[in-house]
């Protein structure tokens, strides 16, 4: 957790707060705060930062109602962060603007965290998430509750949990992806699904749940993947080769061969940084090699698993 974020966590506490709190009323211990039509194009200003003058919050009036409350609760971030000063007019997407100065990002940006872990802590997200029957019934909690925008939403629960392994795909209407999220422990090979028609078959093996579901405007589809080690069995006497060449063969992936070999090589080395137990490593190899496209063909394949073992059992030999 970054600095900024622990202020905003601080603040909560010291007044014994979790959403939904009323964050005018929060804000206005701190400043005076002003709801205005901008001359200007800005969500937001924030006066007297860190003077001797009681600081001031204009919120541009014009705006939806849950970016207005983003921005109350950025600049809130610019008052309480102590190395924050002055008078900063602000743009709450400035961290994706390459015509700001990097300065200027980089404070737009600590806002941005402060608001983001002021309205949406952490802890009460992966709090709500433990309590909810699947992954979409708590991003619609989370929204609810902090009144905030699904944009805000989906990015701060993605950079909260820790402990589970999800993928969110955003579709448009032709059921294309969009745009990927995941936590740190889901397949980051997930990636390689932008672009591609995914409204409707298996993208994953690994993969114990998934489900597509209209939100709002968008249509998300999401997988969850268990966490806990794979064990894979070896139950063919075949040589890994004779697998392979079999698996090529029926799946009509005779190309594939190198890139099969190759993919191997780097998911083995990857999961070795993790274990060394052979049947654990396999199943780490088999969830790495998931979602990827070019060899989806491969990976269904109902001998797979033991190309992996196999294969498996003789690198470890070797070290």
């Amino acid at each position: 957790m970054k600095p900024e974020e622990k202020l905003a966590c601080r603040l909560l506490e010291r007044h014994n707060l979790e959403p939904p709190y009323d964050l005018v009323e929060l804000a206005s211990l701190y400043a005076k705060v002003e709801y205005l039509n901008f001359p200007i194009k800005a969500d937001g200003i924030a006066i007297n930062i860190s003077s001797n003058l009681q600081p001031e919050i204009l919120i541009n009036r014009n705006n939806a109602a849950t970016r207005k409350k983003f921005t109350l609760a950025h600049e809130l971030g610019h008052i309480i962060i102590p190395w924050h000063t002055g008078i900063i007019i602000s743009h709450t997407n400035a961290e994706g603007n390459p015509h700001s100065l990097f300065e200027y990002r980089e404070i737009e940006a600590e806002a941005n965290r402060f608001a983001a872990e002021l309205l949406m802590p952490q802890s009460w997200i992966n709090k709500i998430y433990d309590e909810s029957i699947d992954f979409f019934s708590a991003i619609r909690t989370i929204q609810n509750k902090s009144e905030t925008s699904f944009e805000a939403v989906i990015i701060k629960f993605f950079q909260s949990i820790k402990d589970d392994a999800i993928v969110c795909a955003e579709l448009n209407s032709e059921g294309i992806c969009e745009k990927i999220h995941l936590t740190q422990t889901a397949p980051s090979q997930a990636y390689q699904l932008n672009g591609l028609y995914i409204e409707s078959g298996k993208q994953f093996n690994t993969s114990d749940w998934s489900d597509i579901q209209d939100f709002g405007t968008k249509k998300l589809r999401a997988w969850h993947f268990p966490i806990t080690n794979r064990e894979i069995l070896e139950t063919d006497t075949r040589s890994w080769r004779d697998i392979l060449n079999i698996i090529l063969s029926e799946s009509k992936s005779i190309d594939k061969l190198q890139s099969t070999n190759a993919t191997f090589n780097s998911t083995f080395h990857k999961a070795l940084q993790e274990t060394r137990e052979e049947h654990k490593l396999a199943g780490k190899i088999i969830a790495l090699f998931d979602g990827r496209p070019n060899l989806s063909s491969i990976c269904n394949h109902p001998l797979f698993d033991q190309y992996v073992i196999k294969r498996t059992k003789e690198l470890l030999s070797r070290k």
